[in-house]
């Protein structure tokens, strides 16, 4: 692995909560065509910091659920299945 120093050593990053927790916690942020920068300032800001706080770690992206178009049934997460009163 490219520059993993500490093997044992792995963090998981919920992707997909970390998207959403940017988008609105950041609002504002636009460049000048007014477009939204805020997911990716805080998806990079937020991956900075952790690989700060674990030098060497594997850090790991997980993305989680099905993207689907309007009116499909969405296929149900491993969460889902495990347990099904989840959410």
């Amino acid at each position: 692995m490219y520059g993993v120093q500490d093997p044992q050593t792995v963090v998981y990053v919920d992707g997909l909560n970390l998207v959403f927790r940017s988008h609105f916690a950041l609002r504002g942020l636009v460049d000048k065509f007014q477009r939204s920068t805020a997911v990716y300032h805080g998806f990079l800001t937020a991956l900075l910091r952790l690989q700060k706080s674990y030098p060497g770690a594997c850090l790991t992206i997980t993305w989680e659920g099905v993207a689907t178009r309007s009116g499909e049934q969405q296929m149900p997460t491993w969460r889902k299945n495990l347990y099904s009163q989840y959410k």
